[in-house]
């Protein structure tokens, strides 16, 4: 099943609770009837398609800022088993490899670490949240099998 993609921006309030407005902006899948796929969608599951929130970012909040975490820009995903909080860490990082932006959720990250071990996985960021001044503050990565999807449109 092909999911298009189509961006999409919006506004709403900080998940924080904060208050402060935060803006959405990225990919919205798709389906076959040109409706949207919600990020759960168990379709998405399937076809081994994952979306998942970047864990820590808030502490690199400058690389953060890098064009290559723009929506539809590629990732490295790499198993950090050294790490000291988490065996199954996977690091996310841009995709020369040169700056780590984050890190799979923990929740996640056995699963993810797993398939790693087993078959290679395409990442791409599919979606950012900038606050009110225009800086970045969050990422959300849609994580695939190769070819799965044929990869994002250009970034934006």
């Amino acid at each position: 099943m092909a999911f298009p993609f189509a961006f999409e921006q919006r506004g709403y309030s900080a998940e924080s609770g904060s208050g402060e407005l935060v803006e959405g902006r990225g990919y919205e899948l798709r389906d076959e009837r040109d409706r949207p796929v919600r990020w759960d969608d168990s379709r998405l599951a399937a076809a081994g398609i994952t979306i998942l929130k970047v864990a820590g970012t808030s502490h690199r909040a400058e690389k953060l800022q890098d064009d290559a975490f723009r929506p539809g820009s590629r990732l490295a995903l790499r198993p950090d088993p050294a790490n000291e909080f988490d065996p199954h860490a996977v690091g996310v990082w841009d995709a020369d490899s040169r700056n780590q932006v984050g890190f799979v959720p923990r929740e996640a990250a056995g699963e993810i670490s797993e398939r790693l071990e087993h078959r290679s996985l395409d990442a791409w960021i599919l979606w950012e949240w900038r606050d009110e001044g225009g800086r970045r503050v969050g990422l959300r990565m849609l994580v695939a099998p190769p070819d799965v999807l044929g990869g994002l449109p250009p970034p934006v």
